[in-house]
């Protein structure tokens, strides 16, 4: 396998500032705090497996999405370096 450098972009980078605010107004910084640790995890471990998830040219050359726990569906492209 080949290691990889994993990359937000900045529209990730919102979104993950964005659903924080979202869930320290819902549910606690607390538990804010433990999801983004989880999601960011889950993204950092695709720098060694980085074709997981469903490739779906029919949206944009590239792209693909994997779901995380049962309501998030990341989307992200992978180059080869």
């Amino acid at each position: 396998m080949k290691r990889r450098q994993v990359i937000y972009s900045p529209e990730a980078a919102n979104d993950l500032e964005r659903l924080y605010d979202y869930i320290v107004g819902s549910a606690g910084v607390a538990r804010a705090d433990a999801w983004l640790m989880r999601i960011e995890s889950h993204c950092q471990s695709f720098d060694m497996a980085a074709e997981r998830g469903t490739l779906r040219n029919d949206i944009r050359p590239g792209l693909r999405v994997s779901s995380f726990g049962r309501r998030m569906t990341l989307a992200f492209t992978v180059t080869p370096t």
